[in-house]
């Protein structure tokens, strides 16, 4: 069996904690039932009995969309796209090798939400590129939810280095490119999306055909992303 992409996992794990049943999920992903059943006992086993969960951020009844995406520092991206009204919010990373896991987000990101999402995404990630701790540092900027005692313990419980962060610079932030790149294809679209639905699928289509070397290139750009703020003195730069 072909293994799922990261993408594909983190949209099943979405759905579980929106209440969807593994027999509606299988459904609506064509991953087979029994799949569904075990990430849901190993990923999610507090759902294994139950069809609760939190209320989806919006429904399939919802017609047009516009879609905000968060990075590792979780700065929202502004401009809307010509889906229309309405948001879609997303977590994700990157890795030398490629995009890692990504996820839809509900509600407001605090601490708790964060690191939530740091256990199953970036632990999923890290495990799907087959990596140790060692081998990579990763990136956040000082946002208060970042900057958290929780959020700090747990990466610290969890043996992973951060890079040091400015206080004032989002120009270092080379996953904001990968957005960019990500909202434009969703653009050349030339139908709005009929549903939540389709707009992820179209999301997680464009999110996994995004070839490693986009990511190399952005992540071998990161000695000039600081040498540009270095000159500039923490000001605007090209990037």
């Amino acid at each position: 069996m072909k293994p799922l992409t990261p993408s594909q996992l983190s949209h099943i794990l979405y759905l579980l904690d929106s209440g969807a049943s593994a027999h509606e999920i299988s459904t609506s992903t064509s991953i087979h039932h029994s799949t569904i059943s075990r990430i849901r006992s190993k990923h999610r086993p507090n759902l294994a009995t139950s069809s609760g969960g939190r209320p989806r951020l919006l429904t399939s009844s919802d017609t047009r969309y516009a879609v905000r995406l968060e990075g590792l520092s979780d700065r929202l991206v502004s401009g809307t796209l010509k889906f229309g009204g309405g948001s879609l919010m997303m977590w994700g990373c990157m890795f030398w090798e490629g995009c890692g896991y990504a996820c839809q987000i509900e509600g407001k990101m605090d601490a708790d939400l964060y690191v939530s999402i740091l256990e199953d995404n970036l632990e999923d990630s890290v495990e799907y590129y087959g990596k140790e701790r060692e081998d990579f540092i990763f990136q956040q900027d000082n946002d208060p939810k970042h900057k958290s005692k929780k959020a700090q313990n747990w990466f610290k419980e969890n043996n992973i280095d951060l890079l040091p962060w400015p206080a004032q610079s989002p120009d270092l932030n080379p996953i904001e490119h990968l957005w960019d790149h990500l909202k434009i294809k969703l653009e050349e679209y030339e139908e709005a999306p009929r549903g939540i639905g389709e707009l992820w699928t179209r999301v997680d289509k464009e999110w996994n055909d995004i070839k490693p070397e986009v990511c190399q290139n952005l992540i071998e750009s990161m000695p000039r992303r600081v040498e540009a703020v270095i000159k500039a003195k923490g000001g605007y730069t090209k990037y």
